[in-house]
């Protein structure tokens, strides 16, 4: 959980909409080599869906807005 994570937001894919996960690591930054954070973690980290195999990252949305979130997704 991150600091600014309330108990109420959920990681959402932003493929399908689903919320069942694995980690798959987390995004480096040798790209940028002015960022001075070369080849440390950068967050967000990076998940797998289980539902559709998308790898990237997550939408952090609260539960309520979770319907919303997968009807403007079809």
């Amino acid at each position: 959980m991150g600091l600014f994570r309330k108990s109420n937001d959920v990681l959402v894919c932003p493929k399908c909409g689903g919320t069942d996960k694995i980690a798959a690591g987390s995004m480096n930054t040798n790209h940028v080599p002015t960022s001075g954070f070369i080849g440390k973690p950068l967050s967000p980290a990076v998940y797998r869906c289980k539902g559709c195999d998308y790898e990237g990252t997550f939408f952090l949305i609260d539960k309520s807005e979770l319907d919303d979130f997968r009807k403007k997704l079809k």
